[in-house]
């Protein structure tokens, strides 16, 4: 091409060079999306799976064929069936944090209402609540891959729930003869017992509007 004095125009050395830098950074940001596209079909079949079968009758070849991928391409991913199961637990209470806000609020009274929110979104997604009991009795064996994941969870909710709890009864909201830490474990029992019964027998048991007014009796019961 002629430009105005008649000579002809030409890119630069370095106008190349950064065009070949973005042609590239799109092409690495590219790849990045297919990676983790990748990684999110693993994790929803191995997902499923562990659901419907548990983690030792589970197997790579299952997972790897309903993620539509070979075993060698799934494990270069997740390098092993234990790492893939805390990578699947890890998500599935990540996605439970982000619908429900519990910690922006960590009064007792809300929490618990936090939990009821939780349980009645969960209910749309049965393999999801299957999955995280079959998982929790599962790691009682403490050579399970999840057994610290397990002990850690209801050590955490039980230890944030009395936390809370105790925060309520410093602003009088709560009855200072409250124990807070034998109401919290069994506010997380009573919330995976009744998970069970509506796994067991959904037509009969409506977990979330069970849940929902055994949280609100219990405040009632709680609050001054």
């Amino acid at each position: 091409m002629t430009g105005r004095g008649g000579g002809v125009n030409t890119v630069s050395p370095a106008g190349a060079g950064w065009g070949l830098v973005a042609v590239s950074m799109l092409s690495e940001r590219q790849a990045v999306h297919r990676y983790d596209e990748r990684k999110q079909q693993i994790l929803d079949a191995a997902e499923t799976v562990f659901a419907e079968n548990g983690y030792d009758a589970a197997s790579i070849a299952e997972i790897a064929t309903r993620a539509g991928m070979s075993q060698a391409g799934m494990l270069h991913h997740f390098p092993s069936k234990a790492v893939l199961l805390i990578a699947v637990l890890d998500r599935r209470d990540d996605i439970d944090a982000a619908q429900v806000h519990v910690l922006d609020n960590p009064g007792g009274i809300a929490i618990l209402r936090g939990m009821a929110a939780l349980i009645q979104a969960n209910a749309l997604h049965r393999n999801e609540t299957r999955l995280k009991l079959v998982m929790a009795v599962e790691a009682s064996n403490p050579a399970h891959p999840a057994h610290e994941w397990a002990r850690q969870r209801y050590l955490w909710g039980c230890r944030m729930l009395a936390a809370g709890f105790r925060q309520d009864i410093e602003a009088g909201r709560v009855r200072s003869d409250l124990d807070v830490d034998a109401t919290a474990s069994a506010v997380f029992a009573v919330m995976d017992g009744l998970k069970l019964q509506w796994l067991l027998d959904p037509e009969r048991v409506d977990v979330g509007a069970v849940f929902g007014n055994v949280i609100e009796e219990m405040i009632a019961a709680i609050v001054i």
